[in-house]
């Protein structure tokens, strides 16, 4: 038989899905933010450059990595800026699926998931990126 539902399970799940419907949200707006950017720096320095379409040329070796298209992004290059805002806007679904796993394994066990102890954790793992990609970009 399955076990009676608190009443703080339906705020908790209420809880997830707007936390993960604000990441869909706020993602998908920060991934656009950053190609117009991009775009808008592309059309401000090459708009007026004539192109070559009889000869194709595949993307250039910095922007087929991760660390190259931030680090071209942080030095302003138009090309890894949009194509950062591509990686954002591809990452965004895959960070609520890895956010979804969470809540539910969260859910499942919750003697295991001690959110209050976790916190602290989790902002120190967010600071770190952040000083890790701020340091990439130097």
């Amino acid at each position: 038989m399955a076990p009676i539902p608190r009443p703080d399970d339906a705020r908790s799940d209420a809880a997830v899905e707007r936390l993960l419907g604000a990441v869909l949200r706020y993602g998908v707006i920060i991934a656009g933010a950053v190609t117009v950017v991009g775009g808008a720096l592309a059309l401000a320095w090459h708009g007026g450059a004539p192109e070559n379409f009889r000869t194709f040329r595949g993307e250039p070796v910095a922007l087929r990595s991760v660390t190259g298209i931030i680090s071209g992004a942080c030095a302003l290059d138009p090309q890894s800026v949009v194509q950062l805002g591509i990686v954002l806007l591809v990452a965004t679904p895959i960070l609520r699926v890895a956010m979804s796993l969470v809540a539910f394994r969260g859910a499942a066990r919750p003697h295991l998931c001690r959110t209050d102890r976790h916190r602290p954790r989790a902002a120190r793992r967010l600071v770190f990126f952040w000083a890790r990609l701020a340091i990439a970009c130097r």
